[in-house]
């Protein structure tokens, strides 16, 4: 596949990245379709948050390029790629970057609402959202604050963060 492929929604070539003599990305290929999941699934520390920052363009990467809709973001200022983020990324943090004021579907809405959507319309979004990837009643959508969902997954946090991993959609 290449980045010109219309059937791709994301692609990445080469991917590097260090942190001083640590190697975090080694020459990471990856492409996804439109329409398909991915997961991204490994031990502490072998660099998948490190992966999706470098996809999402949070992180430039010391090599390789990342496409997007058949676009280079790596020539975009930060500025043009937290746009890029806003209207096209979605990302749930695993290290707790939400608002313990807010219940877990306030959290998901409130970019909604900061991207221009009526409160009504990114609420709905939200609920949608979270009912696709939690079975069962809410969600959890009326869950305050990011710690005491049971079941929550993984063992590096506890809550939201922990129960959605580090997602990229």
């Amino acid at each position: 596949m290449s980045p010109d492929d219309p059937r791709e929604a994301l692609h990445a070539a080469g991917l590097t990245k260090n942190y001083g003599p640590v190697t975090a990305l080694a020459g990471v290929d990856l492409a996804v379709r439109r329409g398909e999941t991915l997961a991204v699934m490994g031990p502490s520390g072998c660099g998948k948050s490190t992966l999706l920052h470098v996809l999402a363009g949070i992180l430039v990467p010391d090599g390789g390029d990342v496409h997007f809709g058949g676009r280079s973001i790596g020539g975009l200022s930060e500025a043009g790629r937290s746009a890029l983020r806003l209207s096209s990324f979605g990302f749930v943090f695993q290290d707790g970057q939400l608002l313990a004021e807010l219940t877990v579907q306030e959290n998901v809405a409130l970019p909604l609402i900061m991207a221009g959507l009526s409160r009504r319309e990114a609420v709905g979004r939200a609920r949608g959202w979270l009912g696709s990837v939690r079975s069962g009643g809410d969600g959890g959508a009326s869950s305050r604050g990011v710690v005491g969902w049971s079941g929550a997954a993984g063992g590096d946090c506890a809550g939201v963060g922990a129960w959605a991993g580090c997602g990229l959609c």
